[in-house]
């Protein structure tokens, strides 16, 4: 991911109107999971460069070429109405008691907005197609080996969770050491 969002920074930092580009990968702050980024694009004086919607449009065009990412570009707004913070210049939340329905019909209501003309960057923040596991604990048995939930659940985060486990400090920054399981695990057989 990181590598990815780098060569989009790259692009975006090329075209003549911008003056410096900020990015950040992993959860904090506006990203809620690990696998989302996030830029703040600063455009040149505007003596210096096109307007905003002629420099967003010619940015989708060339920055939306890196495989396995979508960017969305969003202006920054002086005062925001709305729920949440989105990827989109404007929301609009569909809510339902029924989660199946909800799950079914959300994707082809954003499917039908797309192909509305003029809209651009229509997206959704309902991923039903994420991967999920449900775990199931046999308290009897985990109460039998001396194993408290609360051990299981801080193992669970350990190894799915972004733990910080140390700081290393340099001259000019500071990184933050994260714990992660190996990708891969081989069964012993």
């Amino acid at each position: 991911m990181v590598a990815m969002q780098h060569q989009v920074a790259d692009i975006v930092r090329a075209d003549k109107a911008i003056a410096y580009v900020n990015s950040t990968v992993g959860a904090g702050g506006p990203n809620t999971v690990g696998n989302s980024g996030r830029m703040l694009i600063a455009f040149k004086p505007r003596n210096e460069r096109d307007s905003q919607s002629e420099i967003l449009a010619r940015l989708r065009r060339t920055a939306n070429i890196v495989p396995g990412l979508r960017i969305f570009f969003q202006p920054i707004q002086n005062i925001n109405l709305g729920g949440k913070l989105t990827k989109g210049q404007f929301q609009y939340t569909l809510q339902s008691n029924d989660t199946e329905t909800l799950y079914r019909l959300a994707p082809e209501f954003k499917d039908k907005i797309a192909v509305i003309p003029g809209l651009l960057d229509v997206n959704t923040d309902l991923y039903v197609k994420n991967p999920q596991v449900t775990i199931q604990i046999d308290r009897e048995k985990a109460a039998v080996y001396g194993v408290s939930i609360d051990t299981v659940r801080q193992e669970l985060y350990n190894a799915f969770g972004v733990r910080q486990v140390a700081t290393i400090y340099s001259p000019v920054n500071t990184y933050q050491v994260i714990l992660e399981t190996l990708r891969s695990i081989k069964s012993a057989g």
